[in-house]
């Protein structure tokens, strides 16, 4: 696994909506949800991230969300994550690695080699994770069900707390997280044809340097 091409898959997606129905999911609390006149602008409809039954359906508010330091034992859930993350947000890319080898690059990469937040709600299911080194954002992830809460502001804003420069990669077609990432301070400072990334689709490279 080339840990230079994984640098350059740090993004994030942002959109508000309900998830679609799932399988065994209770269709009259998910429409109950849909049509109340009550919902807050700050709730989503957030789906448990289990597995693909039994689906729970409740309301999460910006309130519920916590950030910690992740723990190894977290990296099943950072695992599944990401992977959802990636096909959910960027469906165009090709399917280049296997849950095992999205597990084992947890475990044996990113944990260890990075500071790494996780965002969890109060049962402790990770919705968001940020994985920054030195002078790199190499993984910036949420669950769809949970973006445009702000949670990608505040773990990037834990980064950049403690660091003075910041490195990423985003994907040229990636227009939301190009958005995302220049609203909050980052300059584009060069763009590649991809061919040096495992997924050979053009990239773009930012930079983010703390003020004086």
């Amino acid at each position: 696994m080339d840990d230079r091409s994984r640098k350059r898959i740090a993004r994030v997606r942002i959109h508000s909506g309900l998830p679609r129905q799932a399988p065994g999911s209770d269709k009259t609390t998910e429409e109950t949800v849909r049509r109340s006149p009550a919902l807050p602008e700050s709730a989503r409809l957030y789906r448990r991230f289990s597995n693909e039954y039994g689906y729970e359906f409740y309301l999460l508010r910006k309130s519920d969300i916590k950030i910690r330091r992740a723990i190894p034992e977290d990296a099943p859930q950072i695992a599944l994550l990401m992977a959802k993350s990636l096909r959910d947000s960027l469906p165009f890319l090709p399917v280049i690695h296997t849950a095992e080898e999205d597990l084992q690059y947890i475990k044996s990469k990113v944990l260890p080699n990075n500071q790494v937040f996780v965002a969890h709600n109060e049962q402790d299911q990770i919705v968001g994770f940020i994985a920054f080194d030195e002078e790199w954002v190499n993984l910036l992830y949420l669950l769809p069900e949970v973006m445009s809460l702000g949670i990608g502001s505040r773990l990037l804003n834990i980064a950049k707390a403690q660091r003075k420069r910041l490195l990423l990669w985003a994907f040229q077609k990636n227009e939301i997280a190009r958005r995302f990432y220049l609203k909050h301070g980052f300059t584009i400072i060069s763009e590649t044809d991809g061919a040096h990334n495992e997924e050979r689709e053009p990239d773009a490279q930012f930079e983010w340097i703390a003020p004086s």
